[in-house]
């Protein structure tokens, strides 16, 4: 049975579809293409585990600021030189509040606070700008 997947590149890439006989073929006659596969398997792993951990303790300010500093590296949008840091984020506010493990009104509340406050601008619908410290400030609104 087929399985439905989505997915949201936050950089340019290609994505290709492989029929299933034809990936177990390749992991079955290539060791390094399976090893390959384990290797990104235990990464995702380890990043997972990481961000559970993470998620437990942080305060949803600094969940949202560190994904989107992350983003913002992913997307080579950050510059040593700068402490403001802008980013392009490429999905709606419930995709980015079940990232950070909030409901979607609790994630718009966060957001208005963290606008009126001065520690987030909006230069248009996905569009953020912030300054780089706050991935690692206790600002608790």
């Amino acid at each position: 049975m087929p399985h439905l997947v989505s997915a949201t590149a936050v950089t340019d890439c290609r994505l290709i579809s492989l029929p299933v006989g034809r990936a177990l073929e390749t992991f079955h006659t290539s060791a390094e293409a399976a090893s390959f596969l384990a290797q990104q398997q235990m990464i995702d792993a380890i990043r997972i585990s990481s961000l559970l951990m993470e998620a437990r303790t942080l305060v949803a300010e600094q969940r949202f600021f560190r994904f989107l500093l992350q983003l913002a590296v992913a997307t080579n949008s950050v510059r040593s030189a700068d402490s403001r840091v802008s980013v392009r984020v490429p999905l709606s506010e419930a995709e980015i509040a079940d990232l950070i493990g909030m409901n979607r009104s609790a994630f718009s509340r966060l957001k208005r606070v963290l606008i009126r406050n001065g520690y987030l601008l909006q230069r248009d619908k996905n569009v953020y700008s912030f300054s780089r410290h706050l991935a690692a400030a206790d600002i608790s609104t």
